[in-house]
């Protein structure tokens, strides 16, 4: 739905939660623990910092407040998916397709 729209669909997690889950196939993962989470999502957008932007963290709670960092930055189309990867009513939960991470 996300990349449809023209948007992006990043996984906000760690390193070790994306290979215990797997990562949502159409997302790419730069966790919000990065120094350089910012600068990483802004070479995402190719600097467009109004591009549509969807986070995806666990349950909600860290893309909620990746959101509310990148707005701080200047992004102004960021939102944060309910339910997460793994929370009630999330992309799991919702059967939708994971992908094994590698790095």
């Amino acid at each position: 739905m996300v990349r449809k729209a023209g948007g992006l669909l990043i996984d906000v997690r760690t390193p070790d939660e994306w290979r215990q889950t797997g990562v949502p196939v159409t997302a790419h993962t730069v966790s919000a623990e990065d120094p350089q989470f910012v600068q990483k999502v802004g070479e995402l957008t190719g600097g467009d910092k109004s591009r549509r932007i969807a986070l995806i963290c666990r349950s909600d709670n860290r893309s909620a407040e990746a959101r509310d960092t990148l707005m701080a930055a200047g992004f102004t189309n960021v939102t944060s998916i309910n339910g997460g990867v793994t929370g009630p009513n999330g992309w799991i939960d919702a059967d939708l397709p994971v992908r094994p991470y590698s790095n």
